[in-house]
């Protein structure tokens, strides 16, 4: 909702938390998001909407599912790790 207030994020087991009236201008925002494909308390089509809407907004989006539920994993924390050192003066996504 207050574009430039964050210019990088990781989320992790996300879903779209409200729509917008009108969808931020996010250009220059990166976004990683790791997803379970077995997760119980975020359904799949909500963390699509969210990264669709990130995207629709114009923020650079990575999506990685997993295998997994709900709970964090190492996986998650290693993709993150990469992502962010990817980040910091690169300009391409993990």
């Amino acid at each position: 909702l207050r574009p430039g207030v964050i210019q990088r994020a990781v989320l992790f087991r996300a879903m779209m938390p409200l729509e917008p009236e009108q969808p931020p201008r996010l250009e220059n925002t990166k976004v990683l998001m790791t997803a379970g494909t077995f997760d119980d308390l975020i359904p799949k089509a909500l963390t699509e909407r969210l990264a669709e809407a990130l995207r629709t907004a114009g923020a650079e989006v990575t999506l990685a599912w997993q295998n997994v539920d709900h709970r964090l994993t190492q996986e998650d924390l290693n993709l993150a790790q990469k992502w962010i050192a990817g980040q910091s003066g690169a300009s391409k996504d993990a």
